[in-house]
């Protein structure tokens, strides 16, 4: 098999989601709720959870539910110190440069947060580009809609030419049925249905050797 192009997600994919990013996101997102849209503070967390099973996002229920700018929630969740939070990867930087496959970023995010997550981590040169909800339309993960922006916006046609890593059981089993290699990133039992697993990303190589051997 040949593989084309290598598609990331971003945040709890690229570093771990213990590193306390999604926390401070988490916790940004909360306050918007409550201060913004008048949500009791209790109420918060079941809102968001329904959300994104129904929706596969907070972001897309709101709009569903409210009436919200989408940049200014973006702007306000996105307001966090990443760059005290994260240090450059240079382990992961390697692998990227060794690896000549393409790479793209797919994150339900926006692209200005994943902007300061790249620089961040020191790799944002090693990606041609980032497919984001501005990009979808809102539509995130694991829309099909996503991926078919995805593979477009990249100048890709073949799904089964494209491994696909997330942290995201659902986004990885949504990769899986549109047709790419999809492999669920992280510790612990995996969801059934889901055929690929590394524990972090520095594996990802794991899968091109491994099981699809592809020729570069």
């Amino acid at each position: 098999m040949q593989i084309q192009a290598l598609f990331f997600d971003l945040d709890g994919t690229l570093y771990p989601n213990g590193v306390g990013i999604w926390n401070a996101i988490s916790e940004k997102m909360n306050i918007f709720m409550n201060q913004e849209l008048g949500i009791p503070i209790d109420q918060v967390p079941n809102v968001r959870e329904g959300f994104f099973h129904k929706y596969g996002t907070t972001l897309r229920g709101l709009q569903n539910h409210y009436d919200i700018d989408p940049a200014d929630y973006l702007n306000y969740v996105h307001n966090i110190p990443v760059n005290e939070i994260l240090k450059p990867d240079n382990r992961l930087r390697n692998l990227l440069v060794q690896d000549k496959s393409r790479k793209w970023i797919l994150t339900n995010s926006d692209r200005d947060h994943s902007g300061r997550v790249l620089e961040a981590l020191g790799i944002r040169d090693q990606f041609e580009g980032i497919v984001d909800v501005w990009a979808t339309d809102f539509k995130p993960k694991p829309a099909p809609h996503f991926f078919e922006t995805a593979m477009r916006t990249a100048g890709l046609s073949d799904p089964n030419s494209i491994i696909f890593f997330d942290d995201i059981s659902k986004n990885v089993l949504g990769g899986k049925e549109f047709g790419f290699v999809s492999v669920y990133v992280g510790e612990g039992t995996i969801a059934e249905g889901i055929d690929h697993q590394i524990m972090t990303i520095h594996d990802f190589q794991k899968i091109k050797k491994d099981v699809l051997s592809p020729s570069e």
